[in-house]
C-alpha cells in the first residue's frame, strides 16, 4: 500500500497544501509546534514524512549549525523538492525510505515531529514505538495537523485516493498508544483549527 501511497504524494508535489509557503497563521502554529518541543539551537529533531521540505527548512533554522535533522518521506519527488529547497543547509540530513526500514542508531534525539503524517503510517503502534526509542529520556514527540481530527478524518476518506482509509485515531486511542509506548502525555488539543497532542519519554525508560 506504501507504494501507491508513494505515487499519490508524487502527484502533489505542486498541491499548495504540499509546497505553498507558509502563511503568517500557520507559521504560528508551527512556531506552537517547535515551543512545546523545546525546539532550540543545537536540538537534535526527526521528522518522519517530511513531504517538499517545508517544515523542514524551518527546523533547520530552528535547530541551527550545531544541531541536526533527521527527515524522510516515501515520495521521491516529494524528497527531491525537499533537497532542493535544503541545499544550503548543513545540518540536514534527506531520505527517501520507509521509515519502517530505517535504522535508527541514536538514542539522542530531543524531539520527533510527526506534522501532518501520523495517519498515513500502516502500524502507527510499531512506527510510535520506533520513534520513542530514538528519543533521550526526556525528549518529546509530537504528532500536529493544521486541522482538527474531524476534518482531517473527512478529508482522507473523501479523497477517493489511497489514502481513504489513513484515519487519525481517536484522542482516547492516542492516549492510550502514548502510555504503552513509553510517552507521559504532556498536552493534547484538538481544535477546529489545530490538533496537537504532546509527549514526553519518561526519564526512567530504559532503552
Amino acid at each position: 500500500m506504501y507504494k501507491e501511497k508513494a505515487k499519490f504524494f508524487d502527484c502533489q508535489i505542486d498541491a499548495e497544501w504540499a509546497d505553498a509557503e507558509y502563511t503568517g497563521e500557520e507559521i504560528a502554529k508551527v512556531e506552537k509546534i517547535f515551543d512545546l518541543c523545546k525546539i532550540e539551537q543545537g536540538s537534535k529533531v526527526i521528522e518522519p514524512g517530511c513531504g517538499s521540505g517545508r517544515l523542514t527548512q524551518l527546523l533547520a533554522e530552528r535547530c541551527g549549525a550545531e544541531g541536526e535533522v533527521f527527515a524522510l518521506d516515501i515520495s521521491p519527488k516529494m524528497i527531491e523538492k525537499a533537497k532542493q529547497r535544503l541545499k544550503k543547509h548543513d545540518n540536514v540530513k534527506i531520505l527517501c525510505e520507509l521509515l519502517e526500514n530505517v535504522e535508527i542508531v541514536s538514542e539522542g534525539y530531543d524531539a520527533v515531529v510527526c506534522h501532518q503524517v501520523f495517519p498515513h503510517f500502516e502500524n502507527k503502534e510499531i512506527i510510535l514505538n520506533k520513534l520513542v526509542k530514538a528519543l533521550k529520556p526526556g525528549g518529546y514527540l509530537i504528532i500536529s495537523h493544521l486541522i482538527g481530527i474531524e476534518e482531517i478524518n473527512d478529508v482522507h476518506r473523501k479523497s477517493n485516493s489511497p489514502v481513504e482509509n489513513d484515519i487519525m485515531p481517536s484522542n482516547d486511542d492516542i492516549k492510550k498508544m502514548f502510555a504503552e509506548a513509553g510517552l507521559e502525555l504532556i498536552f493534547l488539543e484538538d481544535e477546529k483549527n489545530c490538533y496537537n497532542v504532546l509527549g514526553r519519554k519518561k526519564e526512567t525508560e530504559k532503552s
